[in-house]
């Protein structure tokens, strides 16, 4: 994946956290897992704070509540 797909996930990913209300500063990073994408996004310790899931069919993000545990810890 391109360096400018990462920042362009990384910047919806923001705003669709900072879009929910969310105040909290997070940093985002770009894992794979199983043939898919995500969006991990993690507090200034290092702790998940979300997690989005980049769908392969319109690359569109969904908010994941479960995530898998491999993402997590990751």
């Amino acid at each position: 994946m391109a360096d400018g797909d990462r920042e362009d996930l990384g910047r919806r990913a923001l705003a669709a956290w900072f879009r929910t209300g969310e105040t909290e500063p997070v940093t985002p990073e770009v894992a794979e897992h199983a043939g898919r994408r995500y969006v991990v996004l993690r507090d200034s310790g290092g702790a998940v704070a979300g997690v989005y899931r980049v769908r392969r069919h319109d690359g569109m993000l969904q908010r994941m509540r479960r995530p898998p545990a491999e993402i997590m810890a990751g």
